[in-house]
């Protein structure tokens, strides 16, 4: 069985999945896209030995076989199970917990490229956890920008300060976490597909900067990502990462769509 199968794991909100599924059919490809829900009422199979193996049917009789499936791109945004909204908080609590080791075990077995693959719940990987992209980056000698953790902002703690949007330290908070020193400069995102990076200059800086994001997003074990770099004395300054960026765009709905195809090319 040849595994040509793009699997599309997105809401049916989401638009960029939405655009993505229509390129990669335009070119040929043969595209299963699913969301929480379906997944959620399907009939699974799934046998954990040496050699794993999953076969999903979902409710509208569609059958889908691991032996299928050449690349994932994973966009759920979370895991709720919809079956058990009334119940109980702690019946929904171990319900969630159960379908995400699913998930987790289903989509980690894979043999192929899984962008945002799920942590097992291990919020502080370093895709994650600010403080642990930041050291891959340094590591990688790229520049990162400086950085405040704080507990509290009363009585002025968090003076000159901005919030990182994109990070969830702590947790239920809206006023700790991780902060950037404020800057008049403006801020510049850069997407990373694979081997393929957008939004860096020609010159021979921005190439160097193309590649060490390259390798910084491979040693996080992600396959895309965005980067958001601030303009320093010395050049651009990594002030962001997002594993699972928003795909608004064209430009970077088509790389996605280019990177999906090209995993595909690597398995038949």
């Amino acid at each position: 069985m040849a595994r040509d199968l793009a699997l599309l794991l997105a809401e049916p909100g989401d638009a960029g999945a939405e655009a993505i599924g229509a390129t990669l059919r335009q070119q040929g490809v043969p595209v299963l896209r699913t969301g929480m829900a379906e997944l959620a009422g399907a009939s699974w199979r799934h046998a954990v030995d040496a050699a794993t193996h999953t076969t999903l049917r979902l409710a509208d009789g569609r059958r889908l076989e691991d032996e299928q499936i050449g690349v994932v791109l994973n966009r759920l945004p979370g895991l709720p199970p919809p079956a058990f909204a009334t119940s109980s908080a702690l019946d929904r609590e171990y319900a969630t917990a159960e379908f995400h080791a699913l998930l987790c075990s289903w989509l980690n077995s894979l043999p192929v490229a899984v962008a945002n693959l799920p942590q097992h719940g291990q919020e502080y990987e370093p895709a994650l956890h600010p403080l642990g992209w930041r050291c891959l980056a340094a590591a990688r000698g790229m520049a990162v920008g400086d950085f405040a953790v704080l507990s509290a902002t009363r009585r002025g703690g968090g003076a000159g300060l901005q919030r990182l949007g994109g990070s969830r330290y702590p947790a239920g908070s809206n006023v700790a976490g991780w902060y950037w020193a404020g800057s008049e400069a403006p801020i510049h995102w850069c997407h990373v597909f694979g081997e393929q990076a957008l939004g860096y200059d020609d010159d021979a800086a921005g190439l160097v900067l193309a590649a060490q994001s390259i390798g910084l997003v491979q040693a996080l074990g992600l396959y895309y990502a965005a980067l958001c770099f601030r303009r320093g004395e010395a050049g651009w300054v990594l002030v962001e990462l997002l594993a699972q960026p928003p795909l608004d765009t064209p430009a970077s709905q088509r790389a996605c769509a280019g990177w999906l195809a090209h995993e595909l090319e690597r398995q038949i």
